[in-house]
């Protein structure tokens, strides 16, 4: 009967010890996916920010807008990947003002 016992409480062990592993390696891909999206995001956000202040200084200094513009307008489709935050920023400074 100890023997038996012991047997069942080996299996136990390996079993308990197979799925606690399982789930570190869970946990580090789920870190390493979550730390990946959010370099993505942020570097998303940064240009943006870029592209706004950029914009902010040209307002505040006074330049010619429309040549400024002309020269390097900056619409939806230049943005390319960043389109959908662009036309949603754009759409909630409407609302705004």
């Amino acid at each position: 009967m100890r023997e038996v016992m012991y047997d069942y409480q080996e299996d136990m062990r390996t079993e308990m010890m197979g799925m606690h592993l399982d789930l570190v390696r869970i946990g580090r891909d789920w870190k390493r996916e979550m730390k990946d999206m959010m370099d993505v995001y942020s570097k998303d956000l940064k240009e943006l920010r870029e592209i706004e202040q950029r914009r902010e200084e040209d307002e505040s200094t006074g330049r010619n807008r429309s040549a400024h513009f002309k020269r390097k307008m900056v619409t939806p489709n230049s943005l390319g990947k960043h389109r959908n935050i662009y036309t949603d920023n754009c759409h909630m400074l409407k609302n705004i003002h």
